[in-house]
């Protein structure tokens, strides 16, 4: 499809808004989102007819101890027949913005092949936890438990807990658009919460896609509430990290995990500003030296794309993200989109990259380069 033309939805007449609203659904009730920004919605028209939306909000997901500000593609609608083409044209005009707006990272949940094209790789593995037969009944407080929507108070203290989960090393910590669904949520005997579960349905499973809980012990009271508990008809699935806690207690309690790499249909992450990116993972980077061998290291290390560069400097165990001109001790050389995303969020090491003809790094220099991009199976869900 020829002629698109592409139009911010902060830009458009209300008149113009309704006739989008009346042929691609409403788009309105994105606008109430927290951190609504200029860019959030973008409309493309052909011959001033409405085709297709994209809505992508402000989330911010943890690595490690960094926090990284992330474009989420939240919602996509178009008239039958749209080129999938045309929708990366369309998130591509809002990228431009993005960076203005200190997003340097998109993720969007979609089939891996179609959009490898554009520099979007699979970024998160695949774990499922689920029970078989009849198994021993834990014991449950009923009275603890209840089915709702988290009220404002409780939603802060649930990302507070997603936060402060260093077992997770890659995590979402703050949704710009809280679910609105009822999750599952446990009081302790002193009444305040320490536990929540986000359960959603496909087909005949009830999934859990985000948890959270203050310690093991309240991980396991909730694996109990939602096998034993009556409020969450069978069967259940968790699909968490193999790292959460809630995952482990679960294990400990009879379920059965498989972990597998992306599938077809996955979440994807595109990384559109290589500085940015690095400097929103300096926290990281420092906490992965210090642990390490190179902890007395200094130096710096250069991360070449095809049109980009960029290096980490490394001073007595403080790290900055400067432009790549000057000579480096170490080179990451010839590294494709679709690397640099899977680096990112530790998805694949280095030296697994390598293997795959993604990026050419040295042999001796491969350890230092494996601690500042290590391997961190994630997980993680737009759901």
């Amino acid at each position: 499809m020829n002629d698109i033309a592409i139009h911010l939805w902060s830009d458009l007449p209300e008149s113009t808004q309704a006739e989008v609203n009346a042929i691609l659904g409403d788009l309105t009730i994105w606008t109430q989102a927290a951190r609504t920004r200029p860019s959030t919605i973008a409309v493309a028209f052909h011959h001033q007819a409405p085709v297709a939306a994209v809505v992508t909000l402000h989330d911010r997901v943890a690595v490690g101890p960094a926090v990284v500000d992330v474009a989420v593609v939240r919602h996509v609608t178009h008239i039958p027949d749209f080129p999938h083409e045309n929708i990366v044209q369309l998130l591509m005009h809002q990228a431009m913005l993005f960076i203005e707006e200190g997003l340097g990272l998109v993720l969007v949940a979609g089939n891996a092949s179609a959009w490898a094209p554009y520099g979007f790789a699979p970024v998160a593995h695949r774990v499922r936890v689920a029970w078989g037969g009849e198994l021993m009944q834990l014991a449950v407080a009923p009275d603890r438990a209840q089915f709702a929507i988290p009220t404002p108070a409780e939603r802060q203290l649930i990302q507070s807990m997603a936060l402060t989960n260093h077992a997770v090393a890659v995590r979402i910590v703050d949704w710009a658009d809280w679910p609105q669904r009822p999750w599952l949520l446990l009081y302790g005997s002193d009444g305040q919460l320490c536990a929540a579960a986000d359960i959603v349905t496909h087909g005949d499973e009830q999934r859990v896609v985000q948890a959270v809980a203050s310690n093991d012990g309240a991980a396991s009271d909730l694996v109990a509430q939602l096998r034993y508990g009556g409020q969450v008809s069978s069967p259940i699935v968790l699909q968490l990290p193999l790292t959460h806690g809630v995952t482990q207690m679960a294990l400990h309690h009879q379920g059965v995990v498989q972990m597998a790499t992306a599938g077809g249909h996955a979440v994807l992450l595109g990384v559109l500003d290589l500085p940015m990116m690095l400097t929103a993972l300096i926290p990281a980077f420092e906490q992965r030296l210090r642990a390490s061998a190179y902890a007395q290291w200094n130096g710096g290390v250069r991360i070449e794309i095809s049109d980009e560069r960029a290096m980490i400097m490394v001073t007595n165990g403080k790290v900055t993200v400067i432009d790549g001109t000057r000579e480096a001790d170490v080179r990451i050389k010839q590294v494709e989109l679709l690397a640099l995303a899977q680096m990112t969020f530790g998805y694949r090491s280095i030296g697994g990259l390598r293997r795959a003809g993604l990026l050419v790094c040295d042999d001796t220099e491969l350890p230092l380069c494996e601690v500042l991009f290590p391997a961190l199976y994630p997980h993680l869900s737009l759901e």
